[in-house]
């Protein structure tokens, strides 16, 4: 399992990630003179920086794990749980990976039916497997997203969006602050977009802005009277295309930005 994202340092990373960031900035590793700038940097830039400082490997649990220490959710878990995209078949790259781990020509479909059974650590390491020794962070995270339907990259963009964001059984986005919440669930073939506890409380209102439901509404959702939920379900019975959660993402993140900046 990836290691626990529990932090008993007084740094926003663990410990072994500061000292590598540190380091490539210039800096002593045991030095917190850098610290505030490490703060501030994309959350993509920090996990680049420790894989690097690892040789890049292509092994799953290694990169499992940073992702665990730099984005504070556990992909081993989530495999483990049957979470993350729930589709047909992997896309062709994945595919043509884990059948050359198998010994089948990439284009051999005959096992594909076995593939798709499998945990989504063990599609991760077959493919890594056939990948080659070393793989770039931006490649890791590409193939993650793939297979665990988990977009690092647009999580680190909207870490200080003040969206919180809970989907395959965990928090990938949450701050205290946070004034909407998109939820997901298993699979992510419903998305659900309600406001946050800190929202009702500083508004002393449930409802959303107009323009969000008027946004919402338009992309297909449904309000849930009952749970105070808009809610989409994805007719095909798959996981929501990336596309359409960019498209609600980028409606809440607008309304966030245009009415609570100061909230």
């Amino acid at each position: 399992m990836a290691d626990a994202v529990i932090n008993p340092q007084n740094t926003k990373y663990p410990i072994e990630v500061m000292k590598a960031v540190r380091a490539s900035l210039g800096a002593d590793e045991n030095s917190d003179e850098m610290d505030s700038q490490i703060n501030t940097l994309a959350q993509v830039r920090v996990m680049d920086i420790f894989l690097e400082s690892l040789g890049n490997p292509a092994r799953g649990q290694v990169i499992r794990d940073t992702v665990g220490k730099v984005f504070g959710f556990d992909l081993d878990l989530m495999s483990q749980n049957d979470e993350g995209n729930l589709l047909a078949s992997y896309n062709s790259e994945i595919m043509a990976g884990v059948r050359t781990y198998l010994g089948l020509a990439s284009d051999d479909r005959s096992r594909d039916s076995a593939i798709m059974s499998l945990k989504k650590n063990d599609v991760m390491d077959h493919f890594l497997s056939a990948y080659g020794e070393t793989i770039p962070g931006s490649d890791s995270r590409r193939i993650i997203n793939y297979i665990f339907g988990v977009n690092i990259d647009g999580l680190s963009g909207l870490e200080r969006s003040r969206l919180s964001v809970y989907s395959k059984g965990q928090w990938e986005l949450n701050n205290q602050n946070d004034v909407l919440i998109i939820k997901s669930s298993k699979g992510d073939v419903d998305l659900y977009v309600g406001p946050t506890a800190y929202y009702v409380d500083k508004l002393g209102t449930d409802q959303l802005p107009p323009e969000l439901v008027h946004a919402l509404l338009s992309l297909g959702f449904t309000l849930d009277t009952d749970a105070n939920l808009y809610t989409y379900h994805n007719v095909s019975g798959e996981s929501v295309p990336d596309a359409f959660k960019g498209q609600v993402i980028g409606a809440i993140v607008t309304c966030i930005q245009t009415n609570f900046a100061n909230l």
